[in-house]
C-alpha cells in the first residue's frame, strides 16, 4: 500500500498543465501499479507516522531536543517538508525532570509507504536543457527493522516529455526511482535483513546503537521507530 503525495506539482515555471497531467494521471499511477504488483511487505497496523530526529541527547540517552521540522531529502535536492499531520507525537526531556511532547498528527491510515512526488527544476541534479537526469529518489524514514516507510522523488521538469511515443520509457524511469525510494540503493544495502531467520537479523554486523560504523553519516534510521504490523 503506497500512498502518493504530490507536492506543489504545478508550481515550477517549467511545469505546464500538460506535464502536470502526464505526471499525475499517467506516469505515477502506472508506475505505482507496477511496483504494487511486484512487492509485498508486512502490512502496517493502524496509522503510519514519520518521526523527528533527536538533535541532542542527555548522557542517560534520553532525547533533550527534537528537530522542529522533518525534511524528506535535502533543501538543494528535494525540499520536501513532511506535514505535521504525518508526524508522531514524541516525548523529550529538556531538563531531565519534566517530560514534554512534540506536536504530532493522526498519521496516514491504510498505507505501508508514503511517497512524496515533486517536479522541481532548481536543484543540483536537473540540467538546464533536459538532457541529463530525468528523476531521482531517496528513502528518508524507516521502521524498527530498517524498512523504508517514507520516501520522495523529484522529476526534472525539462526532462518530462508529453509525446505519447515516449510515455512508456518515462514510466520505466518512474518505476526505477520508486525502487530506489523503497530501499533498493547502495546506501540501503547494509541494512538488509535475513528474511529466513528468526527475528529478521541484520545481514551486516551492527554497533550497539543498531548502526553500521562506516555508514553512520548516511544512516536512514538515526533513532528507533516502532511500527505495529498486522
Amino acid at each position: 500500500r503506497i500512498h502518493p503525495v504530490f507536492v506543489d506539482i504545478g508550481s515550477d515555471a517549467n511545469m505546464d498543465s500538460s506535464k502536470v497531467t502526464l505526471l499525475q494521471d499517467t506516469l505515477v499511477p502506472r508506475a505505482l501499479a507496477r511496483v504494487r504488483s511486484m512487492l509485498s511487505v508486512r502490512p502496517v497496523s493502524g496509522a503510519l507516522h514519520a518521526y523527528r530526529f533527536c538533535q541532542a541527547r542527555h548522557p542517560t540517552g534520553q532525547c533533550q531536543q527534537y528537530e522542529s521540522s522533518v525534511q524528506c531529502g535535502s533543501p538543494t535536492s528535494m525540499n520536501v517538508t513532511i506535514p505535521e499531520s504525518m508526524l508522531a507525537t514524541q516525548t523529550y526531556y529538556p531538563t531531565l525532570v519534566t517530560p514534554q511532547t512534540t506536536s504530532g498528527g493522526p498519521g496516514v491510515n491504510n498505507t505501508d509507504f508514503v511517497f512524496f512526488i515533486r517536479a522541481w527544476h532548481a536543484t543540483s541534479k536537473c540540467s538546464n536543457d533536459g538532457s541529463g537526469t530525468q528523476a531521482y529518489a531517496l528513502a528518508c524514514q524507516s521502521d524498527d527493522i530498517d524498512r523504508p516507510t517514507f520516501g520522495s522523488v523529484n522529476f526534472c521538469p525539462l526532462a518530462l516529455d508529453t509525446d505519447p511515443a515516449n510515455v512508456d520509457g518515462q514510466v520505466q524511469v518512474a518505476v526505477h526511482e520508486m525502487f530506489h525510494a523503497l530501499g533498493f540503493s547502495s546506501g540501503s544495502w547494509p541494512y538488509f535483513r535475513d528474511p529466513d531467520a528468526d527475528n529478521l537479523p541484520p545481514r551486516t554486523p551492527r554497533d550497539s546503537d543498531g548502526s553500521i560504523a562506516r555508514w553512520k553519516s548516511t544512516r536512514l534510521n538515526s533513532s528507533h521507530r516502532t511500527i505495529s504490523y498486522a
